[in-house]
């Protein structure tokens, strides 16, 4: 080769290596923005939580006053939830298959209205998160960031209804509470708290449904759980996942508080 084509060769070589360093270094760039964001995002979530939690002390102590004119102090507050203008459509799933466990449910359900359900905790996944209501905004549920969300007008713990709830699957910046989930099998426990009781709930059934699918809301003639999250493919287009993974469990029992075992969660 000439000396003529191995400078022009050096030359192609140099300016196809600072384009890559280029490349290389605005995708470092991008990576630890978005990253960056999502702790953010996390921090500001913890932030009104904190808030939500200082307010909601206050307004508990302010009844207990009331009730028994004792003056108490607040206890140190856990952290709690607000919801994110995230919305997802609901999926549908079928009629479940025979629980292994026999003596279901031995709970009654409640005649009058329960409270909303306050926390989840799954075992075998070490999943153990708080819940919020998930609003209806523009025909859609809300899921909320960090922690799972329920589904307002779904059932709440221990009625005979069927009870929904949601979380995201993978975000930077909204969490992955429910990126587990996929791992439950048949017969595995689902604590539910409403109030101060918790409830036991057995998963029966777990499948993939198409996202149009909305018949996951539907009752099934006995108290029963359904957790809802995305999977399938990424739409670009449509900013969603194609399919819907569910996960049915149907009432079991109420159990002790020092019966359920705990996790680190939001």
């Amino acid at each position: 080769m000439s000396g003529q084509g191995q400078l022009r060769r050096g030359r192609i070589l140099r300016g196809l290596g600072g384009f890559l360093v280029v490349i290389g270094a605005t995708l470092v760039l991008l990576t630890g923005g978005l990253l960056a964001y999502g702790q953010y995002e996390r921090w500001q979530f913890e932030t009104e939580e904190a808030a939500t939690v200082q307010a909601e002390i206050a307004e508990a102590t302010a009844s207990a006053r009331l009730v028994t004119g004792a003056h108490t102090n607040p206890a140190t507050p856990a952290p709690t939830s607000v919801l994110s203008p995230l919305s997802s459509r609901v999926p549908a799933v079928a009629s479940p298959q025979t629980s292994s466990r026999t003596a279901l449910p031995t709970v009654t359900p409640t005649a009058s209205p329960a409270p909303v359900p306050r926390r989840i905790i799954a075992p075998s996944i070490k999943l153990d998160s708080r819940i919020v209501e998930s609003s209806v905004v523009n025909g859609e549920w809300t899921v909320p960031k960090f922690v799972a969300g329920h589904l307002v007008g779904t059932a709440n713990p221990g009625e005979n209804g069927n009870m929904a709830l949601s979380g995201h699957i993978e975000s930077i910046s909204s969490g992955n509470v429910f990126a587990e989930i996929g791992r439950l099998n048949v017969g595995d426990d689902i604590f539910i708290q409403g109030g101060q009781t918790w409830y036991r709930y057995v998963v029966v059934e777990t499948k993939s449904v198409p996202n149009t699918d909305l018949t996951v809301l539907d009752p099934l003639g006995y108290p029963s759980l359904t957790l809802i999250t995305c999977t399938g493919t990424w739409l670009p287009l449509a900013r969603d996942y194609d399919r819907r993974l569910i996960v049915l469990a149907r009432l079991d029992t109420v159990v002790p508080e020092d019966k359920v075992p705990r996790f680190a969660g939001p």
